[in-house]
C-alpha cells in the first residue's frame, strides 16, 4: 500500500480499512 506523506496517519489508516471492506464486498 502507499500513503501519502512520511507518516501514516489516522485518516489515511481508515481510509484504507474502508477502501479494504468496500473491495471484500465487491468480491464476495
Amino acid at each position: 500500500m502507499l500513503f501519502s506523506g512520511t507518516g501514516f496517519s489516522r485518516e489515511e489508516a481508515s481510509l484504507c480499512a474502508i477502501n479494504f471492506a468496500v473491495d471484500r464486498s465487491h468480491w464476495m
